[in-house]
C-alpha cells in the first residue's frame, strides 16, 4: 500500500485529496505512486457560506476605495486623477462603483510520491505535485443603481470614465485582470515516519497506527504580482512542518474503519505582496504593492472513512468525509506607508474551511508471495460546503506499485 497523500494539498481553490491510511508494516517494502485529476469551477462560497462567484468569495470589488490610500499618486497622470476624483464622490449607495466579477477556475494535477520501509516500521517518503491553474472566462457587472438621483450612481461620468479607462489604471500599477494560467511543480514535502500493523487482537482484525513528521520545501513559483487573480502554485515561498496521524481497525475480515489528522506549520516569511490601504477595499484587486511579513495561519484537515476491502479478489471501495481548515494570516507590512491594521485586516487574509465527500474504487493484483504488486484506482472528491473557498469537485485515477525488496 503506498501514500498518495502529498502535503502541499490544503488549498482554498480545490479540495484535498483522500488519504490512504497507515503504511504496511514491511521490512523494505517500496512503493510509487502516480495519480491524476482535474475538476473546474464557477462557484464558490463567501464568508456567509453563501454561494457565490469564484471572483466573489471576498465580497464585490469596490472601486469606489480603489485609490484611497494608495502611495506615490501622481496627479498629473489621467489614471491616478480618475482614481482620486472617484475616491472623493459622496455616496450613501453601498453598491455604488461595486463591480462583481465572474470566472471559470480549471486545475489540473498530478501528484507523484516514493516511500522506502526500512526495519522496525521506520519509513522514508517524498512527495511532489506537479499542477496547472487556470482562470479564464472574465467578466463583471456594475452593481451601481442607475436610479439614485441624488447620490452619484451609474451614470455618473467619473465613474463611466473609470470603467472606460479601466484597463490603463491598472496597467499604471502594473497590474491586470487578464485570463491567467501556470503549470509548474508545487511544493516538495519529505517525511519520516513510523508504523505498527498490530494484528494480536481478540475482536478485531487489526490495529493499524502510522505517525509522520517532515518537512515541505518551497519549490514551487511564486505568486505572480501583475495578475489580480493569480493563484500561488504552492505556499508562496513558505517553509512547512507537517504532522500525520493515522489510525485504523479492521472487522469481518472485509471492512476497514479508519481515522486521520494531519497538521501543517507554515513558517514566517517576509515578502512582496499586494496590500490593503483603506478599509473600504476588498476583493482580489488591489493597486499597492510592499513588503510584507506573513504569519501563516495553520492548516488542518480531519477525517473518518470506511472501506470494503478486497470484497471482490483485489476488488475494494470506499467513501470518507474529511474537514479542512486554515487559520487567519498575520500580516505585518514592513514599509511605513502603510497602515498596519488595515492592511492586515483582509478578507483575503481571514481562515477558510472545507467539507468534503471522498469516493474511490481500487484493484490490486498483489498475491501472497509476490514481490512486485501493480495497483489502480478511480477516486472522486466532492467539495460540499465551505467558507471563502472555490467549489471545485475533483475526479481522477492512480496508479501504484509495491516492490518488495526483503530477502
Amino acid at each position: 500500500m503506498g501514500h498518495l497523500l502529498a502535503y502541499d494539498r490544503l488549498h482554498f481553490y480545490q479540495p484535498p485529496l483522500l488519504w490512504d491510511g497507515a503504511r504496511l508494516e514491511k521490512n523494505w517494502l517500496f512503493s510509487i505512486d502516480a495519480l491524476f485529476f482535474a475538476g473546474s469551477t464557477k462557484d464558490g462560497y463567501n464568508k456567509n457560506h453563501k454561494k457565490v462567484g469564484i471572483l466573489n468569495i471576498y465580497g464585490t470589488h469596490n472601486m469606489h476605495a480603489l485609490g484611497q490610500g494608495v502611495p506615490n499618486k501622481d496627479l498629473t497622470t489621467n489614471e491616478d486623477l480618475i482614481l482620486t476624483l472617484l475616491s472623493r464622490l459622496p455616496s450613501c449607495d453601498c453598491n455604488f462603483a461595486n463591480l462583481c466579477f465572474d470566472g471559470t477556475f480549471r486545475t489540473r494535477e498530478g501528484d507523484f510520491s516514493i516511500i522506502q520501509n526500512f526495519d522496525y516500521g521506520f519509513f522514508l517518503g517524498a512527495y511532489l505535485p506537479v499542477r496547472s491553474l487556470e482562470i479564464s472566462c472574465i467578466s463583471y457587472t456594475d452593481l451601481s443603481s442607475s436610479s439614485n438621483a441624488v447620490e452619484p450612481n451609474k451614470n455618473h461620468p467619473i465613474w463611466q470614465a473609470f470603467l472606460t479607462d479601466f484597463n490603463n489604471i491598472l496597467s499604471r500599477y502594473d497590474l491586470s485582470i487578464c485570463p491567467w494560467k501556470k503549470t509548474g511543480v508545487g511544493d516538495l514535502s519529505i517525511l519520516f515516519g513510523w508504523t505498527n500493523n498490530h494484528q494480536d487482537t481478540k475482536f478485531l482484525d487489526f490495529v493499524d497506527t502510522a505517525l509522520q513528521i517532515g518537512v515541505l520545501l518551497p519549490t514551487s513559483k511564486k505568486k505572480d504580482l501583475c495578475n489580480a487573480f493569480a493563484l500561488p502554485l504552492g505556499y508562496d515561498g513558505h517553509f512547512g512542518l507537517p504532522l500525520v496521524f493515522d489510525l485504523a481497525i479492521g472487522l469481518y475480515e472485509w471492512l476497514t474503519l479508519d481515522a486521520h489528522l494531519d497538521l501543517l506549520f507554515l513558517f514566517n516569511h517576509t515578502k512582496e505582496m499586494r496590500l490593503r490601504t483603506s478599509k473600504e477595499q476588498n476583493g482580489f484587486i488591489k493597486l499597492a504593492l510592499g513588503s510584507a511579513k506573513v504569519k501563516p495561519g495553520i492548516r488542518a484537515r480531519a477525517g473518518l472513512g470506511i472501506t470494503a476491502d478486497h470484497f471482490a479478489g483485489g476488488l475494494s471501495a470506499g467513501a470518507a468525509y474529511s474537514y479542512a481548515y486554515k487559520g487567519n494570516d498575520l500580516v505585518t507590512p514592513c514599509d511605513s506607508c502603510f497602515d498596519a491594521f488595515i492592511a492586515s485586516d483582509d478578507e483575503m487574509f481571514r481562515y477558510w474551511n472545507m467539507h468534503t465527500l471522498h469516493f474511490k474504487v481500487e484493484y490490486d493484483w498483489t498475491k501472497e508471495g509476490m514481490r512486485i504488486g501493480p495497483r489502480f484506482g478511480l477516486f472522486y472528491n466532492w467539495c460540499m460546503r465551505g467558507k471563502r473557498i472555490f467549489k471545485t469537485n475533483t475526479g481522477g485515477a492512480h496508479f501504484g506499485i509495491d516492490i518488495d525488496f526483503s530477502f
